[in-house]
């Protein structure tokens, strides 16, 4: 159970409440495990006014189980896990007209059975079929001045859309020789969509993959890691063949060097493409035009055991990445609107960077520090070049946490800095709707908090969530020439306090 501010509102029917109780239990072969939680939003007013709120009012219901059975060689389970959502958006009346308030309800269920089967040393098998069902309601009333509510029947004020997807994947792993094994497998992915909200009725993306991966340790430092995978979408045309390739080289005991290359192909989803999703904070409206994204990826990295002992371990990691992404598939704010986006695809975008990371641990202290430096090349149209610079920002990250042994307590703090960020946004030039390219401004985020062991079954947590009060952060236009005015972009509700306890009690 666990009770949070939001900013600076709390109560009954404000704040954050989450409960959850699970329980496990094993017999003999057999185990089984589940639970069922109640999450409770009450929305933010802050500069909100009447019966409007900044970002609105969310009731959550979620459970999972599962059900399994393992034997020396065999290990197979079924597994659920539900969702019921209530978004609540209330609006103003305005004179004598009644307020349009509506409910966002929201279904989402999931069935999964996984197994895995040892035929030998040598040969292992994995296996996995899952599937959702997600349905989502829109129900509209009529709140009148008096306190009249009535359910509205305007042409549109109402909709259900509903979504399933199938997947499939299969891996099988053969091991040739102590330096060298396989794993070929087969990976199907079948979603539909139908509704009123989704665009000119029902429609269905069948992805179906084959690939095949090795792996080869040709001396003890070296390991290679080729794939090849091979796909074919009902809609849009893959590659003929995608691969990709991870090499390991050890230069020494407390020295390993890391390259990777992928080649990448996404499609478009049904709700990127179709389904029209309205709540109280966003409207995202699909895109029927977008293209499906591919890509080529490299990254490397060096790790270095700097020290190791009984009492001190001191890591260092400097990592490098270079991703150029044909189409990807991103979000395209309004102008007029933050809340509203909708999806587009940018011709081209690419990502540079290099990052260090330090981790130690020396007895009761375990901390990790980040600092990376990241270029972003975005380039909506390539009729526009001057829009595809690269623009770099920075990003650092603290963490850090401390044992009090004796009194059952750790402490445990986070720091992030995020560096200015690219987006897109639509918006008139000359007299011409565009689409710009944006960037939010840096910000600094910071959490502190502690657990406390009280006995043998409870656990006391406590904290505050963003110690810097962040709530919103100033976009402007990337180009000198181009004037949007001062916008914001929402980033959190500000500095919250949280308590919590939790009870666990196991029986042998």
């Amino acid at each position: 159970m666990q009770e949070e501010t939001i900013g600076k509102e709390y109560g009954v029917n404000k704040g954050i409440h989450n409960q959850y109780v699970g329980a496990s239990a094993t017999h003999k072969n057999w185990y089984i495990n589940g639970g069922i939680g109640y999450n409770y939003f009450g929305g933010w007013k802050d500069s909100a006014v009447g019966r409007e709120l900044l970002w609105h009012k969310k009731d959550q219901i979620v459970g999972n189980g599962m059900l399994g059975y393992r034997t020396g060689k065999l290990n197979v389970y079924y597994r659920f896990d539900g969702l019921d959502e209530i978004i609540t958006n209330p609006s103003n009346i305005v004179g004598s007209q009644p307020a349009l308030d509506q409910e966002y309800i929201t279904d989402r269920l999931m069935h999964q059975i996984q197994g895995s089967y040892v035929f030998s040393p040598e040969i292992s098998l994995n296996a996995v079929a899952s599937y959702t069902n997600f349905t989502r309601q829109v129900y509209s009333t009529l709140y009148y001045p008096d306190g009249d509510v009535r359910v509205a029947t305007a042409p549109g004020t109402h909709s259900l859309s509903t979504f399933d997807g199938f997947t499939v994947r299969s891996t099988l792993q053969y091991k040739l020789s102590p330096a060298v094994s396989f794993q070929p497998g087969v990976d199907i992915n079948i979603e539909s969509g139908d509704g009123e909200r989704i665009k000119s009725g029902i429609h269905q993306i069948n992805d179906y993959a084959f690939f095949i991966t090795s792996e080869v340790t040709p001396v003890k430092r070296w390991n290679i890691r080729p794939g090849l995978r091979f796909v074919k979408n009902s809609v849009y045309e893959a590659p003929p063949v995608i691969p990709s390739l991870n090499m390991k080289y050890g230069l020494s005991d407390k020295l390993d060097l890391r390259l990777a290359y992928a080649r990448g192909f996404r499609s478009p989803s049904i709700r990127e493409l179709y389904f029209d999703f309205h709540d109280g904070s966003h409207d995202i409206m699909g895109n029927t035009e977008l293209q499906a994204e591919y890509s080529n990826s490299l990254t490397g990295s060096l790790s270095y055991i700097t020290v190791q002992n009984e009492s001190l371990l001191l890591t260092t990691t400097l990592s490098g990445f270079y991703n150029d992404i044909s189409n990807m598939i991103d979000y395209i704010q309004s102008a007029k609107d933050i809340r509203v986006t909708t999806y587009g695809n940018i011709a081209k975008y690419k990502t540079r960077g290099i990052s260090l990371q330090g981790k130690l641990v020396q007895n009761r202290l375990n901390a990790s520090l980040g600092f990376s430096y990241v270029g972003r090349y975005n380039l909506f149209d390539p009729a526009n070049p001057d829009e595809g610079a690269f623009k770099w920002s920075p990003e650092c990250n603290v963490v850090a946490g401390y044992d009090f042994p004796k009194m059952g307590m750790n402490v445990n703090v986070f720091y992030k800095l995020t560096g200015k960020l690219p987006y897109y946004q639509t918006g008139e030039v000359n007299g011409k709707q565009e689409v710009l390219l944006m960037q939010t401004g840096g910000y600094h985020w910071a959490d502190l908090t502690m657990n406390k062991q009280l006995g043998k079954m409870f656990t006391l947590n406590a904290g505050i969530h963003n110690l810097f009060n962040v709530t919103r952060v100033r976009s402007a236009a990337v180009l000198d020439n181009v004037s949007t005015g001062n916008t914001y972009s929402s980033i959190a509700y500000g500095r919250s306090g949280f308590i919590g306890i939790i009870f666990k009690w196991t029986k042998h």
